[in-house]
C-alpha cells in the first residue's frame, strides 16, 4: 500500500536525475524506472537487450541491466550484509548487559539487565492497571463462552417487508431470562 511519495536524486555513471518514488514497505536496493520517468526524457528501450538509452546534456546515456553473474554477486553481498546486521543486533544486547552481584542472606546472586527490564515493564503494566481500574473487571471469566449453534434462523428477502413482526418476538419467559442475564452483566460492570 502506497502511503507516501518522495523525490529521489540518483546518478548512474555521468547521468544525474530525479525520480518520484512511491514509498512501500519492502526491502529494495534497486530503482525501478517506469513510465512517468521515461516520459520526461524521450528514452529508447531495446526490449531484446533490455537497455535504455537517452540523451542528457547532449550526451548519450545507456543504462544496461546487470548480467546474471552480477545479479548473483549482488544477491550474495546483500545476504552477507543482512547476516552481518543480524549478528550485530544479536551482539549489541550482550555488550550492553550489565552484570552485578548483590548479596542476599550471604548468597551472591547475579542479575542482568533483562530482569531489570522485566521489572520496569511489570511496574509499567501495574501503573496502567491502576490508572484504568474502572475499565478492567474484578472477576474475569475463565476461557471463552461455549460455542452455540444457530438458535433462531429467519429467512429474509432483501427489500421485502416483514410479513408478521409478532412471530419474531420471543416468549415472555425467554424475555425475563434475557433481562435477568443482562442485569447481572451490568451489575458486574461488564456491559
Amino acid at each position: 500500500m502506497v502511503s507516501q511519495q518522495v523525490e529521489v536524486c540518483f546518478s548512474i555513471g555521468r547521468y544525474n536525475g530525479r525520480v518520484l518514488c512511491d514509498v512501500v514497505p519492502m526491502e529494495a536496493s534497486h530503482i525501478l524506472l517506469e513510465r512517468p520517468w521515461k516520459y520526461d526524457i524521450k528514452e529508447i528501450h531495446d526490449g531484446f537487450t533490455n537497455k535504455i538509452s537517452f540523451k542528457h546534456n547532449d550526451q548519450k546515456i545507456v543504462l544496461k541491466p546487470l548480467s546474471p553473474r552480477e545479479v548473483c554477486e549482488d544477491q550474495i553481498k546483500m545476504r552477507e550484509k543482512r547476516v552481518q546486521e543480524k549478528r550485530e543486533k544479536s551482539e549489541t544486547p550482550k555488550k550492553h548487559r550489565k552484570k552485578r552481584s548483590e548479596t542476599l542472606e550471604g548468597k551472591s546472586e547475579t542479575l542482568d539487565s533483562k530482569s531489570e527490564i522485566s521489572e520496569v515493564k511489570l511496574s509499567g503494566i501495574k501503573s496502567i492497571l491502576q490508572e484504568f481500574q474502572d475499565v478492567f473487571p474484578k472477576e474475569v471469566p475463565r476461557g471463552l463462552p461455549p460455542l452455540r449453534g444457530i438458535e433462531h434462523h429467519i429467512d429474509l428477502i432483501p427489500g421485502a417487508s416483514l410479513p408478521n413482526k409478532l412471530a419474531y418476538r420471543s416468549n415472555p419467559q425467554e424475555t425475563k431470562e434475557i433481562q435477568a442475564q443482562v442485569e447481572e452483566l451490568v451489575n458486574k460492570g461488564w456491559v
